[in-house]
């Protein structure tokens, strides 16, 4: 039996146990989605945006669903991934599946807040808008799976013209026990017309155990809408996290999109933005820390389709030991996306003589009237500052995590809340403790 044989025998085995069994519509969807799996199989290097990344070992064998029995996870267990001062809006999600009871009451939002498994067994997503059509393209199979399997996640919608009291806190916790499984969460978001929102969607591990996690947030920004949305993935060593973020953007309405990325062994997030309508924006920034072996991938593509789009990205990575990173950031301009304005920038700092960096910064420009940029750094620690800061009787360990702080929360400053900042923070804290202890 081979591997696509496994996923065609678990998805008959868990189909029935899937949200929204009972619509065919949605039967026929994931049909449909599983159908271009088996077609296309585990993406390869062979293809172009796989070219950095080889998921072998996902293609060794079918992980069966993540167990809902995870009695041992409470809310203390979950303090360390929960920001004081956030506020009172966080779903958690265990094993893919919402779990009200560590979840904050949603009663009284203005926002409409549900999960995904509620609103497809109660008919409220009855059509393929949100969910989007199965995608075909080969390197795309991996959201197909999703699509096929997907079990449960938020779905929130901001109402016309409001702006949202707070952040939405989404935390995916994985605890798959004693043998690996898989979980294929899926979140849909929302912003209607001239409304402002802030998502906060963190992926954690409760242990050092081996998991794979397949997520999918769909964002949806109507004219004169604003998103922050903040992604922080902190997998166990042991993990494999593919996270893909799909945004479309309309008239006049801006996405800001912040990532971390310093779990699993190997971890991919791959971001998808349409500007769509006249004068939209997308600001992505990208902070990636690898160490050990981590292979930690940022893929990033950003299509501008309407004129007078703004778009930037700036990421940043530090690679220790024998970890590799990729960085792949494609600018796409519409012939009639006149007067677009982008520009792309990765900076990668490299601290050991075994850590390597796949960085491709790249425009693809269809029309004449643009205003467009891309570059990429790779380099070590300035020396310089280093003898600098050991002339003053700092040692060299405290000078080098000195210096890598204040390469990366930087970033955090300008583009974060104090209370966020400060989280992110003590995660970078905690990474650079491990990073010595290697």
């Amino acid at each position: 039996m081979t591997l696509l044989d496994d996923y065609a025998e678990e998805f008959l085995s868990v189909a029935s146990h899937l949200p929204g069994y009972e619509r065919n519509w949605l039967n026929e969807h994931r049909q449909a989605s599983l159908q271009i799996f088996l077609e296309n199989g585990i993406p390869t290097p062979q293809l172009e945006s796989w070219k950095y990344t080889n998921l072998h070992v996902l293609g060794q064998r079918a992980l069966p669903l993540a167990s809902t029995e995870c009695l041992h996870v409470d809310r203390k267990s979950l303090k360390p991934f929960l920001p004081e001062g956030l506020g009172e809006r966080t779903l958690v999600f265990v094993n893919g599946w919402f779990r009200c009871d560590l979840s904050d009451d949603m009663d009284g939002a203005e926002e409409t807040v549900t999960s995904l498994a509620s609103a497809l067994h109660e008919g409220q997503l009855d059509s393929h808008v949100l969910l989007g059509s199965p995608a075909p393209e080969p390197e795309r199979a991996l959201h197909s799976l999703n699509s096929a399997f997907m079990t449960d996640g938020a779905v929130i919608r901001f109402a016309k013209g409001k702006q949202s009291e707070g952040p939405y806190h989404l935390v995916f916790v994985t605890a798959p026990g004693a043998d690996a499984a898989a979980t294929h969460p899926r979140n849909i978001v929302i912003a209607e017309r001239d409304s402002v929102a802030e998502i906060v969607e963190t992926h954690v591990g409760l242990d050092e155990g081996a998991y794979w996690s397949n997520s999918y947030t769909s964002i949806f920004l109507e004219s004169g809408s604003h998103v922050r949305h903040h992604r922080f993935q902190g997998d166990s060593l042991l993990a494999h996290h593919i996270g893909t973020t799909l945004v479309e953007i309309g008239t006049g309405a801006k996405y800001e999109g912040f990532t971390v990325s310093i779990g699993g062994k190997l971890a991919r997030h791959e971001i998808s933005a349409h500007l769509t309508g006249t004068d939209a924006g997308c600001d992505l920034t990208g902070i990636y820390l690898g160490y050990c072996s981590q292979h930690i991938d940022n893929t990033v593509q950003i299509h501008h389709l309407a004129p007078h789009g703004r778009s930037r990205q700036v990421y940043r990575g530090v690679l220790d030991g024998e970890a590799r990173g990729v960085f792949q950031g494609k600018v796409v301009v519409a012939p009639d996306a006149q007067g677009v304005d982008a520009h792309q920038l990765n900076q990668n700092l490299i601290l050991s003589s075994s850590a390597e960096i796949d960085t491709k910064p790249e425009l693809e420009i269809n029309a004449n009237d643009v205003k467009c940029t891309h570059g990429a750094t790779v380099g070590a620690l300035d020396e310089e500052a280093l003898f600098y800061m050991q002339s003053r009787g700092i040692s060299r360990g405290t000078a080098t995590d000195m210096l890598i702080d204040g390469f990366i929360n930087e970033l955090c400053r300008e583009s974060l809340s104090p209370v966020l900042s400060e989280w992110l923070g003590s995660m970078f804290a905690s990474w650079m403790m491990k990073r010595h202890e290697q």
